[in-house]
């Protein structure tokens, strides 16, 4: 009885507080009609390059452990891709279609949700090891994502372009050497970079609830509820694995396994909706996941 009231506990206090923003955001959407595009092209190009650079420079936490969360979340992600990619192919999808699968599977809710929720959970020292978490899954989003996405509407040689288009990665090579060289921008830019990094989960779930406001589940809805169940099922089973293998203890093993468990990430719709492929289903497979991680993140905070 007391572990379902800690899990009660882990929605009301940990999962509310992000829905009401979602809820907000897509109400709003259902009577304005924003221009979810062009949102999205500034989560791209804007908000998120700030809070890469931002988060690599006031992070202290050690080279050695960073470097472990990142080589786990690239293998996480490699696995979770050849999951989708296996079972895409099974089920005889189309390109586009295929693409999406993958993007849906592959790519993880870090940031908007994964970052306020370990926060919530854990306290403010998971914060940090969380956005690690979040920077090593925007190089992959935005090189290994950006190709999948790319490769369900142009040609492979366009895909690869198409990531070299993507100011994240760059930003991150500024963070890290700013970082590493204990230096800071002048004060005037590291202001105006902190002031749009604030912004960028707000502006992140803003977009999910965009995203999420006027869809349906239309069609044949099991290609949809497999895809959110890898995402929320082998997902933190495969974090669970590297955690053991790579040795990571405490509160950085109960952070990466809560990530992992995260539903599909509100850039997978970006990506699918900037790329053109199959972004109806991914936005499908967002709503799925994330309804669904309500109970399944909650019980999985109450076990850690």
């Amino acid at each position: 009885m007391s572990f379902v009231l800690e899990a009660a506990e882990v929605s009301l206090n940990v999962i509310l507080p992000i829905f009401l923003v979602v809820g907000v955001a897509a109400a709003f959407s259902r009577h304005q009609q924003p221009d979810t595009k062009m949102l999205s092209g500034m989560v791209i190009y804007l908000f998120n390059p700030c809070l890469v650079v931002d988060s690599l420079i006031k992070t202290n936490i050690s080279g050695e452990k960073i470097g472990k969360i990142v080589l786990l979340v690239v293998v996480l992600h490699l696995i979770m891709m050849g999951v989708g990619w296996t079972v895409s192919k099974g089920l005889k999808f189309s390109r586009s279609r295929e693409s999406a699968f993958m993007l849906s599977v592959m790519l993880i809710n870090a940031a908007n949700y994964g970052i306020p929720f370990n926060e919530f959970a854990f306290g403010q020292d998971a914060r940090q090891i969380a956005v690690i978490f979040w920077l090593a899954t925007m190089m992959v989003n935005y090189t290994l994502g950006v190709y999948v996405a790319s490769r369900g509407n142009v040609s492979t040689p366009q895909a690869l372009r198409n990531i070299i288009t993507i100011p994240t990665g760059y930003a991150m090579v500024v963070g890290f050497t700013l970082n590493l060289a204990d230096m800071n921008l002048p004060l005037p830019i590291m202001r105006a970079v902190s002031l749009l990094a604030d912004g960028a989960i707000p502006v992140m779930l803003v977009m999910l609830g965009f995203q999420v406001s006027h869809l349906s589940l239309r069609g044949n809805p099991k290609p949809m509820l497999m895809a959110a169940c890898l995402r929320l099922f082998i997902g933190p089973l495969v974090g669970l694995i590297l955690v053991t293998l790579l040795q990571l203890e405490g509160l950085t093993r109960n952070v990466i396994i809560v990530e992992s468990a995260m539903p599909t990430a509100v850039i997978a719709g970006v990506l699918a909706t900037e790329f053109g492929s199959d972004s109806e289903f991914t936005a499908s497979v967002i709503l799925l996941s994330t309804v669904a991680s309500v109970v399944t993140l909650s019980f999985l905070a109450a076990i850690l």
